[in-house]
């Protein structure tokens, strides 16, 4: 199964927010999105928080219409 891959500008947003928490991001290893319309991405989005480091960060953002549930895993 092909891995979803989120459009530029939900990533671009989810890192914007993760930039405003002030958390130490360097140690993420993932980022996932789905889109709530559809559920487009959504089965990757769990498979990737499951598998993830201890912490995360999870929200949500609005692009050309959609919202989209977004979030990653950091920690070590």
């Amino acid at each position: 199964m092909k891995n979803f891959v989120m459009p530029d500008e939900v990533y671009y947003d989810l890192m914007y927010q993760l930039a405003c928490t002030g958390e130490n991001i360097s140690c993420v290893d993932n980022f996932r999105a789905y889109r709530v319309r559809d559920g487009l991405g959504k089965s990757d989005y769990w498979r990737k928080f499951k598998s993830g480091c201890c912490g995360y960060f999870d929200s949500t953002t609005v692009v050309n219409g959609d919202k989209w549930v977004i979030g990653c895993n950091y920690g070590h």
